[in-house]
């Protein structure tokens, strides 16, 4: 299991090395290299993994009912969750070390979900969620999860985004581990990147904004509420096969390639 999880330790870095380079550029070609430094390192990692035969078919594509129901109950949790932790953090950097972040997001909100909402969906989940799943998956769900959470909530190198990055990932990789798909970690990537935009484009500076955010809080906590109400039900079982009791976890130093120069441009961007 080394060497798959090496593999995706460098193709995490080569896209990291991507986005530095279409962060270059601008327009179209920024956009290009943008979208080629996700889909190449992809299918490089696709081809260099020795996968069996009986396993290079187009798997984890389908959901079931059930699985359904786990993606609904999980999307309000996840965007309740991290809206509070965006906001927490933002407030944090904002008043202890007097940084604040602005997103460039451009004035057309059709343009916007493309590219800020589907877009890194796409491209994101494929790296983060079924390459993981497909290398490693059932040999492991528990290295699975916590590897592809971790690498996740890196990529994006900046404090304001790392803390809820590294929730998101979390619950995109449970719940694709629960239902066998990586559909619902697409479906929920998306809602949650759109409902970011509805407040960025919206919500955010209006007598709405208060009464949005406490929605948004309030259907997180029901969430969690029905989450346990049916935890024996829907969830037990399948949060029993992702966590593995007894079993150990062997990732090696590599890892740490991608971790350390990550959170080290993190810690310089509060201070540039």
């Amino acid at each position: 299991m080394k060497r798959e999880i090496n593999l995706l330790t460098l193709t995490y870095l080569l896209v990291l090395l991507s986005l530095f380079v279409s962060g270059a550029f601008e327009g179209i070609l920024s956009t290009v290299i943008y979208i080629l430094g996700f889909v190449l390192p992809f299918c490089l990692a696709l081809a260099l993994a020795k996968i069996p035969g009986e396993k290079r078919r187009a798997e984890y594509l389908t959901l079931s009912g059930t699985g359904a129901i786990i993606t609904a109950n999980a999307l309000f949790l996840l965007v309740g969750i991290c809206f509070v932790l965006s906001y927490l953090s933002a407030l944090l950097l904002r008043y202890t070390l007097g940084v604040s972040q602005d997103v460039a997001l451009g004035d057309s909100f059709a343009m916007a979900v493309i590219l800020h909402a589907l877009l890194p969906a796409v491209l994101e989940e494929a790296l983060f969620r079924y390459l993981p799943i497909k290398l490693i998956g059932e040999r492991s769900p528990t290295v699975t999860l916590l590897l592809s959470a971790g690498f996740f909530a890196l990529l994006h190198h900046s404090f304001f985004q790392i803390p809820y990055a590294l929730v998101a990932g979390l619950i995109f990789m449970a719940v694709d581990l629960m239902c066998g798909s990586v559909l619902p970690s697409l479906i929920l990537h998306f809602s949650n990147n759109l409902i970011s935009l509805v407040w960025t484009f919206i919500i955010e500076g209006t007598p709405l904004a208060l009464p949005f955010f406490i929605s948004i809080a309030a259907l997180g906590a029901f969430s969690a509420i029905l989450a346990v109400v049916f935890w024996k039900k829907l969830y037990r079982e399948r949060v029993n096969r992702i966590f593995v009791i007894g079993e150990k976890y062997e990732a090696g130093a590599y890892p740490l390639l991608f971790a350390l120069p990550t959170l080290f441009i993190a810690v310089t961007e509060l201070f540039i």
